[in-house]
C-alpha cells in the first residue's frame, strides 16, 4: 500500500491509498485506489475505515468535514 495523498484534520487523518497485490495461487493482480480514514484520540489510532471512494473530498465528507 502506498499513500498518494493525505489530510490531517486533527481528529482524523484521511489518506488516499493505492493497494497492489498478486494472488499467490491465481497470479491475478489487484491494483485498487481507495481513501482510508484513521480516527485518533489521545495520539492513538482508535478506528480505521478502509475503502471509501478513491478521492479525498468524498472521504472528508464521510467524516463530516468539508475541504
Amino acid at each position: 500500500m502506498d499513500i498518494e495523498e493525505f489530510r490531517d484534520t486533527g481528529e482524523f487523518v484521511v489518506a488516499v491509498t493505492r493497494w497492489r497485490a498478486t494472488g499467490k495461487g491465481s497470479g491475478i493482480a489487484v491494483n485498487r485506489r481507495a481513501a482510508d480514514i484513521y480516527e485518533f484520540r489521545g495520539g492513538k489510532i482508535v478506528t480505521v475505515t478502509l475503502g471509501y471512494p478513491p478521492d479525498l473530498h468524498a472521504a472528508l465528507e464521510a467524516v463530516g468535514l468539508d475541504e
